[in-house]
């Protein structure tokens, strides 16, 4: 509920607002995200840590949108415990590159402030390494598919700094492990300050307003 109230605030404050984007500026960013969770129950205990980061370039089309390409680095582990249960424990760890495009729409809220909207696609390899009971760690490949839209906010530090976040996501993702032969289709859609990430980006050929032409 919290977010459809933010979602309809965004929109109706961006009816009047006008943006300060200068076309054809160049942008060089990126972003990045952290989480670690650590779960207690009856049966067994799980922890989960997951990292990424992804360097960008870009420019602004105009001054309501803007495209960007960057490269990407994730990793992700879990691993569960059972306290009682000799020779159970489970853990696995993911790490990939990959590379990807999309496109952002901007919508005003304030001058500095700006609503987003970004429609992305993306390409990925991966490793994985996994033990199953305790067992030898056994090592798979493979690589994946993503197009999705990311929702977020954006705001002007100063002509050349801008900060962003993003809180959610509707992605399909297709995987294709090549070791174990099989594949997999992945479709989810979350909107929490959880599931997302921090970043900048530094606006290059911005004119001052100082300047005279």
């Amino acid at each position: 509920m919290k977010t459809l109230f933010l979602l309809l605030f965004t929109i109706i404050s961006s009816i009047n607002a006008e943006a300060q984007i200068q076309p054809k500026s160049r942008i060089l960013g990126g972003t990045m995200s952290l989480r670690f969770t650590d779960s207690e129950m009856d049966v067994f205990n799980r922890k989960t840590f997951s990292a990424s980061v992804s360097p960008t370039y870009g420019k602004f089309i105009s001054s309501k949108w803007m495209w960007e390409v960057n490269l990407s680095y994730n990793y992700y582990r879990f691993e569960t415990e059972h306290p009682n249960i000799q020779q159970s424990d489970n853990s696995s760890s993911l790490s990939g590159v990959g590379a990807g495009s999309q496109l952002t729409r901007l919508f005003p809220i304030t001058d500095r402030l700006h609503f987003t909207t970004s429609a992305f696609a993306s390409v990925e390899f991966s490793q994985r390494k996994f033990s199953v009971d305790g067992g030898p760690h056994n090592f798979d490949t493979g690589y994946g598919f993503g197009i999705g839209v990311l929702p977020g906010f954006q705001y002007s530090l100063s002509p050349r700094w801008i900060i962003l976040a993003r809180y959610g996501a509707l992605s399909y993702n297709y995987s294709i492990s090549t070791e174990l032969n099989s594949s997999s289709h992945n479709l989810q859609f979350r909107l929490t300050t959880d599931f997302g990430g921090i970043g900048f980006r530094y606006v290059i050929g911005v004119k001052s307003k100082d300047k005279k032409e």
